[in-house]
């Protein structure tokens, strides 16, 4: 069941992502029959600048291998999302962080690792982890999981994360 909501909440971000990027497309959006792997979007990264990078990604509607790769807890997906998130426009950003919440109970040491990584403030910290339109069964596998992660380094992200969950 976990998984089926993963797969709920990345087919809404597909849906979403497609009509908001439609939308700022031209009459004729092209359209590109290969997906962009993650390895290719570092390397275009190190290459063009996280900001075009996240402009193409965008422009292609190619955003899906690092959603994936997040939600799977892929350490490549989550630098390059950790790289591209604020760089990212405003609204494929706020899909960025509904994709992030949904992965939040599966996978939290990965997404609060892109969130420390991407020097996002603790406002998106407390964003995500605000059960605010995901239910108590959310809420509780988010809280249990966060609270299973003990990285050092994660340590300020988790305590902002636990605090949002008790709050909503």
């Amino acid at each position: 069941m976990p998984s089926a909501r993963i797969f709920f909440i990345a087919g809404l971000f597909s849906l979403a992502g497609g009509s908001c990027l439609l939308a700022t497309q031209g009459p004729h959006p092209v359209m590109h029959p290969h997906r962009t792997s993650t390895g290719q979007v570092l390397g275009m990264i190190a290459h063009d600048g996280a900001t075009q990078t996240a402009q193409t990604l965008s422009r292609r509607r190619q955003w899906q291998d690092i959603v994936q790769g997040v939600s799977s807890g892929r350490h490549d997906a989550q630098r390059a999302l950790s790289l591209l998130l604020p760089k990212a426009d405003p609204q494929t950003a706020t899909l960025l962080r509904m994709s992030m919440k949904a992965a939040l109970p599966y996978q939290p040491q990965t997404v609060l690792r892109t969130l420390r990584d991407s020097a996002s403030s603790m406002s998106d910290t407390r964003a995500i982890c605000s059960s605010h339109g995901m239910g108590t069964a959310w809420n509780s596998s988010a809280r249990q999981a966060v609270s299973s992660v003990h990285e050092a380094a994660l340590r300020i992200r988790v305590k902002a994360c636990l605090s949002s969950l008790a709050k909503s």
